[in-house]
């Protein structure tokens, strides 16, 4: 690990430390993710800011490590997961709408956003996923109708991360003066727009993400007509998961960690070392699958198999982990830990993102049979 990744982890710990006081007071309704963030030094909300933009850089010991770069971004969601995955969704710098955002806002949008970010805590969304058709980009419902003056957008979406939350965020609807892969395409939605309207979902975990259901009701989108697809649609849509699918990955793994730590301390000598022997290992393999995978997009490389492969081999470890968890603490575990029960709930919602587990063994199969995925035994 390089200097600035040694920093951005330690960072990333002692923020952990602050989410996961708060974990179990947010998960039972006690307290609100809003309210925790806003507690946070403001230099929390703008970790995911181009440095050049950021107002507010965090600095450690004379460093201000970046968190620019997909490997970057994956170890520091591994850390906060650590702590809470929730709360971890929560921080404002964590949308996957960032991506598309500094693609398609113009230079004045952008410096409003930036200057608000830096002000307030500040969220966004990223809107795809719908009832009945999931995250298929392909099969999308929600409407853009060009018009004169603007577009008007109808639809549904469903599990959105800080729908009821946010400002603004990027709807993905189907343009219907455009055919094929431009079709679809993400557009700019402010949360007061005239027929917006949000509602927090109730989830069994990753309560701090505030999941959501967002209903578009003759939303007028002004200059978002045919010509307006621009370099996104299907293409970009994918191009972000792909991006993300690492730090979902990281997500489990730090949410594994977190279980695989906490029995750690509870086990007596003998058992704890056979905990370790167990687990150990993988969890040092996982955690370089992912920042494999990280890297390959950072370089341009990433075509989306080595990416599902790390997310596909996380969310196991973390799921046989939350698992063997009940077993070795015992049958009243889930009672007596609420942490562990919390985790495994947050763990089984991690799975959901950015495809399940049958997806990405797709994803891998497809890779393999190319050529493209030299790691033997991924798709395990």
């Amino acid at each position: 690990m390089t200097d600035d990744d040694l920093t951005l982890r330690a960072i990333g710990r002692d923020l952990a430390e602050e989410l996961r006081r708060h974990s179990l007071d947010v998960h039972e309704g006690r307290e609100s993710a809003e309210t925790v963030v806003a507690s946070l030094p403001p230099e929390f909300w703008c970790l995911g800011m181009r440095p050049d933009r950021n107002p507010r850089p965090l600095e450690r010991d004379g460093k201000r490590p970046p968190v620019r770069s997909c490997r970057e971004f994956t170890a520091l969601m591994e850390e906060l997961c650590r702590g809470d995955a929730g709360l971890a969704l929560a921080m404002p710098f964590s949308s996957m709408s960032a991506l598309l955002m500094e693609q398609m806002l113009s230079e004045e949008q952008l410096e409003a956003h930036y200057a608000r970010m830096a002000d307030r805590p500040t969220w966004t969304f990223f809107a795809l996923t719908e009832p009945e058709r999931g995250s298929d980009a392909g099969a999308i419902t929600t409407s853009l109708e060009p018009g004169e003056d603007a577009a008007i957008l109808d639809g549904v979406k469903r599990y959105i991360g800080n729908g009821v939350r946010a400002y603004c965020g990027m709807v993905f609807a189907r343009n219907t003066a455009a055919s094929g892969m431009f079709a679809v395409q993400p557009v700019l939605v402010s949360a007061d727009a005239p027929g917006f309207s949000a509602e927090r979902l109730d989830t069994a975990g990753l309560k701090g993400a505030a999941l959501s259901e967002i209903r578009l009701d003759g939303v007028e989108i002004p200059n978002a007509g045919e010509s307006d697809a621009g370099p996104s649609g299907l293409r970009g849509a994918m191009q972000t998961f792909d991006t993300f699918r690492p730090c979902v990955g990281a997500m489990a793994l730090g949410a594994g960690v977190a279980v695989y730590e906490y029995v750690e301390g509870e086990l007596r000598h003998r058992t704890r070392r056979a905990w370790q022997d167990r687990f150990a290992h993988r969890i040092g393999a996982t955690r370089g699958l992912i920042a494999e995978a990280a890297t390959a997009i950072d370089a341009g490389r990433g075509d989306g198999s080595v990416s599902s492969a790390a997310k596909l081999s996380a969310v196991r470890l973390a799921d046989e982990l939350a698992a063997a968890a009940v077993a070795a603490l015992g049958p009243a575990a889930r009672l007596e830990h609420p942490l562990i029960d919390k985790w495994d709930n947050d763990i089984r919602g991690i799975e959901f993102m950015e495809g399940t587990s049958d997806i990405q063994r797709q994803t891998i199969a497809q890779g393999w049979i190319a050529g493209r995925l030299p790691i033997a035994g991924a798709a395990r």
